[in-house]
């Protein structure tokens, strides 16, 4: 057998009985997160004593080790000059935008900051968005499943000093030590978020699938598709974890009583369900993060790790932390069958969760409310196209955090009206140029063309999801870009209609698991072009989550578009896409796979560049 179970253990796991410490009044100084660093890397945020020293009650560490995450051990600053709060607050803790560090840390004071005593007092915590663009996700699930509305909470922008904190110690300090009180509040947000829901056990075994993770993901095998599979002609049930809402995560692992798959977040959600399944855990090195085994003794969970020690190598997967192949798929699947021990009758073939022939599906589709797009990551296109085009020069509208703009290697031009860059975006450009404003404003004021030395190559629009913004967008573009430039357009194939509200966030999903997907009603603009540009050589390809239109044989000298541009978007806003059907829409448009166009040199083919 290749499994090996010797694991290299990445910290401690020690569980105690006792509660944490919680240190009552504390005059202190709250200094927040700096906004222009990730937090890990940022010495300046913490609670800190008024003479500089950090409370050590209030600070986020992890490992043997207890390392300081971020944070200083002193600051200097004067005190006496901040403004003070003197009401009493409670300290939650710093808001992890990572959903395994955001269970096990940033609710690591749930045990205090949720008892029902304490409900109408604010929670102080250090958060790098405002509150409410945190909430609209998992956060606000987890966070409401415990009562906890997000308007009690505060993340002040600057240092002030509070004369009145509650600071109770963490009840889980990860790859260290977990207390006995972190399980009560995490059954609770179980037993609300399941309220109502029939947990009738099933035998059926569940591989947890990485395969759909979205591109900057941490971790990614190569061939899990061809396990997905092959597991499934041995009666396992393949779910792709971030398809589901929280909900029904946790109603998963409430109910399944044999659950495998490669090491991830998604498996700590078993500390919140009804009972514990079998744990069936692959290790993607052979080391194991001890906040796995903290979870597992806390919840008394039955879960086994191995390591597929001469059956794994390294893949080359960009934009991935972690990505490796298994070498012989067959002999994985054998290991992992012979380590389960599952019941015999589990082996009628399985099904993949998105296909909804499961005895409680998880979504019911219609024409206005389609399957997930199947395609490649449009990140992974986009990267390809880079590669493929060797454009001479770049721009780029709705950078945000730069996730889209480090695959350029050519002179880039990037605009947005509110930067928050996230990663490293210079790599091997000659130049690039941020400019924070709105595209308007800088298509009145700037010359691309003369910036860049030549005409735009090659253009991503991903600015103001409302279709005359596009289209705005798009004719400037296409006025400064050479003939066979190619300019690409994110967000233009939605999968249902409440994604396409004119406000973000106007409307809840249909979906559960797609709260905070907006793509607003720039699928009009793709229609107008389609419809009154003819000329143009557009490709809509289904890259998940939401589309990706690559567009050629562009006309820098057009003037329709502008000529007629109050028309269009009159046009534009009487389409009515419940008319229409969405699934109308991607007929029209002609919605094709990615994978028609994996070959090497196959989209630039397509788009006139070979």
């Amino acid at each position: 057998m290749s499994f090996s179970s010797s694991l290299q253990l990445f910290g401690e796991a020690t569980v105690v009985s006792h509660e944490p410490t919680i240190q009552h009044r504390v005059d202190c100084v709250y200094a927040p997160f700096s906004q222009e660093i990730f937090f890990d890397q940022d010495p300046s945020w913490g609670i800190y004593q008024t003479n500089g020293e950090l409370v050590e009650a209030a600070s986020y560490i992890r490992g043997a080790t207890s390392a300081l995450i971020g944070q200083s051990r002193f600051q200097d600053f004067d005190s006496e000059t901040m403004d003070i709060e003197s009401r009493e607050h409670i300290y939650f803790g710093p808001l992890i935008p990572h959903y395994g560090h955001f269970l096990v840390s940033s609710l690591a004071r749930a045990w205090y900051c949720a008892h029902p005593e304490f409900q109408n007092k604010p929670l102080l915590c250090h958060s790098d968005l405002a509150i409410d663009a945190h909430f609209k996700g998992y956060m606000g699930v987890l966070t409401s499943g415990l009562g906890l509305h997000q308007s009690r909470f505060v993340s002040p922008t600057k240092k002030i000093r509070f004369t009145n904190l509650t600071i109770p110690s963490p009840a889980f300090v990860e790859q260290n030590r977990a207390h006995e009180a972190f399980v009560e509040p995490m059954g609770r947000i179980g037993r609300t978020l399941l309220a109502g829901r029939s947990l009738e056990p099933n035998t059926r075994p569940v591989w947890l699938s990485k395969s759909r993770l979205a591109a900057f993901s941490v971790s990614h095998i190569e061939n899990e598709h061809e396990i997905e599979n092959a597991l499934a002609e041995h009666g396992f049930d393949i779910v792709f974890p971030e398809q589901l809402s929280i909900s029904d995560q946790i109603y998963l692992f409430s109910t399944r009583q044999n659950i495998a798959g490669f090491a991830g977040s998604a498996f700590h959600n078993h500390i919140f369900a009804h009972q514990s399944p079998h744990i069936t855990c692959v290790a993607l090195d052979p080391i194991l993060n001890t906040n796995f085994l903290l979870l597992d003794k806390l919840k008394h969970t039955e879960a086994n790790y191995y390591y597929p020690i001469d059956n794994i190598e390294n893949a080359h997967l960009p934009n991935y932390a972690i990505s490796r192949k298994i070498r012989d798929v067959g002999k994985f699947v054998s290991d992992l069958l012979d380590v389960t021990h599952l019941p015999s009758h589990s082996m009628t073939p399985g099904f993949r969760l998105q296909s909804h022939t499961s005895t409680e599906p998880v979504m019911i589709y219609n024409d206005n409310c389609l399957p997930d797009h199947d395609g490649e990551n449009y990140r992974s296109v986009l990267e390809r196209l880079h590669t493929e085009l060797n454009p001479i020069s770049y721009l780029e509208i709705g950078t945000l955090t730069g996730g889209t703009l480090n695959l350029s290697k050519a002179p880039s031009i990037s605009i947005d009206p509110k930067f928050q860059i996230a990663t490293e975006v210079i790599g091997q450009k000659p130049l690039c140029l941020f400019y924070q404003m709105e595209s308007d404003r800088f298509f009145e004021n700037y010359d691309p063309k003369a910036i860049l030395g030549a005409r735009l190559d090659f253009a991503f629009l991903d600015g103001m999801h409302r279709c005359e913004f596009l289209l705005r967008d798009f004719m400037n573009a296409e006025r400064n870009s050479a003939s066979h430039g190619v300019i690409a357009l994110h967000d233009c194939l939605p999968v249902e209609i409440p994604m396409t509200d004119r406000t973000q966030n106007g409307t809840a999903p249909i979906a559960p698991h797609r709260g905070g997907w907006w793509t607003g009603d720039v699928w009009r603009t793709v229609l107008a072009l389609k419809r009154h540009r003819r000329d143009l050589n557009i490709i809509c390809l289904d890259a998940a989550p939401t589309g990706l239109v690559l567009i050629s044989n562009l006309n820098p000298s057009s003037t329709f578009l502008s000529a007629n541009y109050t028309t269009i978007v009159e046009e534009m806003l009487t389409m009515d896409l419940e008319d229409l059907t969405v699934a109308g829409f991607m007929q029209e448009v002609e919605t094709v796979s990615t994978s028609s166009y994996q070959n090497p040199g196959a989209l630039a083919q397509a788009l006139g560049r070979s």
